[in-house]
């Protein structure tokens, strides 16, 4: 009886991982407006623990996939500071879930829902 209890229950885990992952469909924004824009970066940057980000006005118009990289410090002459960046990219990728469009932040799937943002499946 154990062994049925502990095979279904990893069938039931196992299918619900698979429920949540096929609900999230890669999307791009439908039209970039400064509302939905502005939702954006404000989305990113708390993603994000508050940094600063500069976003292009047609992100996420063209591509589901949004990566960001640390900007590197120059000096006052423009050269650059310092030497490699050794961070990894952050990496967020824009999906519909149901009705609802999302941004997931990639590294530990938290889902932000982009309430002034209208999307589209690709």
């Amino acid at each position: 009886m154990v062994r049925i209890v502990a095979l279904f229950s990893l069938i039931f885990f196992h299918a619900c991982g698979v429920y949540k992952l096929a609900s999230d469909l890669p999307a791009v924004r439908e039209k970039s407006t400064p509302g939905s824009h502005a939702e954006l970066v404000r989305v990113v940057s708390n993603a994000l623990n508050g940094i600063e980000v500069i976003l292009a006005e047609d992100v996420l118009t063209k591509s589901s996939r949004l990566v960001i990289e640390r900007k590197q410090q120059r000096t006052l002459q423009g050269r650059i500071d310092g030497g490699r960046i050794m961070e990894p990219p952050e990496r967020f990728r824009l999906v519909i879930n149901g009705s609802r469009c999302e941004l997931v932040h990639l590294a530990d799937d938290a889902h932000y829902v982009l309430k002034e943002t209208s999307c589209r499946q690709l």
